[in-house]
């Protein structure tokens, strides 16, 4: 298992540390009534949390937003499928506010990662990038948890005895 996520060229406790939090996070969503699905699925409804966000006063969202420069300067790319080769596409804006394009960067990088986006076939062109982009998610799940004011109590179930 280490020898795989070395293969990220991200220090590995921080691979560890954001697919722990991030997955503990949709559970967290989950549980409190942001999930989307039916009896075949549940999904964490990461687009109503997102604007329901948005909706809130501005200097609640801010300190979020400012732990993710990065990510709305340099949003991570989307992997793709063009002429039956695997590449990688600037993902284009999302439309919502500035707190809906930072969780969907957040999101991305997360199925960049956990999807296998990250393997390379030859040397990794910017691994300081990967690695910024990952601290930033971190840093904005974080202020997420300790953000008064969110629409619904996501800090209360992403401790390990909810």
């Amino acid at each position: 298992m280490a020898e795989i996520i070395e293969q990220f060229h991200i220090p590995k406790e921080l691979t560890v540390e954001f697919l722990g939090t991030f997955a503990r996070f949709e559970y967290a969503l989950k549980r409190t009534g942001y999930v989307k699905g039916n009896e075949k699925r549940a999904d964490a409804d990461w687009d109503r949390f997102a604007r329901e966000l948005a909706a809130l006063e501005p200097e609640v969202v801010r300190p979020i937003v400012a732990c993710g420069p990065y990510l709305l300067s340099h949003p991570p790319k989307k992997q793709v499928l063009e002429n039956c080769r695997l590449v990688w596409k600037d993902r284009g804006a999302s439309g919502g506010s500035i707190i809906e394009e930072v969780l969907v960067s957040v999101r991305t990088v997360r199925n960049n990662v956990f999807h296998g986006g990250k393997f390379p076939d030859g040397p990794v062109a910017e691994p300081l990038r990967d690695e910024r982009l990952i601290r930033d998610c971190l840093a904005v799940l974080n202020a997420l948890l300790s953000t008064p004011g969110l629409p619904a109590p996501i800090a209360e179930y992403f401790r390990p005895d909810a």
